[in-house]
């Protein structure tokens, strides 16, 4: 016959399925409950008291949840965080670009669809930014794919910037969502866009290799990748929650 289990044990494996939040977060409030009701057995108390007197099982995990309004920090945090990352994955598509135009040409990249012309005076604007382009057309795909690279660049400057604020101030803040929500959110996020900008690249690749395809295709590649990463995170997750 095997021995009886310790009541207090058998109190945090109840509280263990009450609890919501991030594994480091519930393993130290485990630890902290047990060294509670651990000292208050050692000076005298029976398990049972102090079982009775700390409280059921689900009103300590409400009192740890730190109420529903705490969610919407956590929210924001997780927002922030992603959208950090959304700027970074701009940034990245940028330089994916820059390298595009230096294979294929700034036509490539940001050229106009067929059908689409200038006046006098909006060419003579464009001729000012790239003089010697040999056309209209040309300097038009040229200050546009300036302005692909130079936005997309500038927004994963951004991005760093705020990801590297997250880190800072509120990467260690308690989480009480789900721990894997941000990467299920980033890979379903990545993963429409990345599908939406390979369709409008491949719709302009059919027309031919100077119509602008390029810019589509830089953010698809980075996007498909940052989707196919973030669901490796939740299976992780997954895996790790299964066994």
């Amino acid at each position: 016959m095997s021995a009886r289990r310790d009541p207090v044990e058998q109190y945090l494996d109840r509280l263990l399925v009450e609890l919501r939040g991030r594994v480091p977060d519930v393993h130290r409030i485990l630890v902290e409950v047990d060294d509670h009701l651990r000292e208050a057995i050692a000076e005298g108390m029976s398990a049972q008291d102090a079982i009775a007197a700390f409280g059921s099982p689900r009103a300590v995990a409400r009192r740890f949840d730190s109420a529903e309004g705490a969610i919407i920090p956590d929210v924001f945090r997780m927002v922030w965080k992603l959208a950090a990352v959304g700027l970074i994955a701009i940034g990245l598509s940028g330089v994916l670009s820059i390298g595009m135009r230096a294979a294929w040409g700034s036509a490539f990249v940001a050229g106009d669809p067929t059908g689409v012309t200038y006046t006098p005076a909006r060419c003579a604007d464009y001729r000012e930014y790239h003089p010697s382009a040999a056309t209209c057309a040309a300097a038009a795909s040229a200050h546009h794919a300036d302005e692909v690279e130079q936005y997309r660049v500038l927004a994963g400057v951004l991005g760093v910037a705020a990801f590297g604020f997250w880190r800072w101030k509120f990467r260690s803040a308690p989480n009480h969502l789900p721990i894997e929500l941000d990467a299920t959110v980033a890979a379903v996020a990545f993963g429409l866009g990345g599908l939406a900008c390979l369709a409008e690249g491949v719709s302009m690749l059919a027309e031919g290799t100077q119509h602008g395809a390029g810019q589509w295709l830089s953010a698809a590649v980075v996007a498909l990748g940052a989707a196919a990463y973030a669901a490796t995170r939740v299976a992780r997750t997954l895996r790790v929650a299964a066994s």
